[in-house]
């Protein structure tokens, strides 16, 4: 038998809100760790290549081709993460 939707609603607002937390949180840490490394970096880089600009650069490009390119074909695993988990199959 199928409960009432307001007898499944009282439950789902503190799980919503630990939820918009955990998210907050995420995104919030990303955006840190991006802002650190962002400007250090092509320094760091430059430094390990013994101050050759150009192999540099390139390097540069090949961190942020694969960074892309790791975004693309894994967002489709954490999709399926998400669709595997419990809350998600109690709806």
């Amino acid at each position: 038998m199928m409960d009432a939707p307001s007898d499944r609603s009282e439950g789902e607002a503190p799980r919503r809100r630990a939820a918009l937390a955990f998210i907050f949180v995420t995104v919030l840490l990303d955006m840190l760790a991006l802002g650190i490394i962002v400007p250090v970096l092509p320094k760091l880089v430059l430094s390990f290549e013994g101050g050759d600009s150009a192999t540099a650069a390139t390097m540069y490009g090949v961190f942020g081709t694969v960074f892309a390119a790791m975004q693309f074909l894994r967002a489709h695993d954490a999709e399926l993460i998400v669709a595997a988990s419990p809350s998600h199959l109690q709806s």
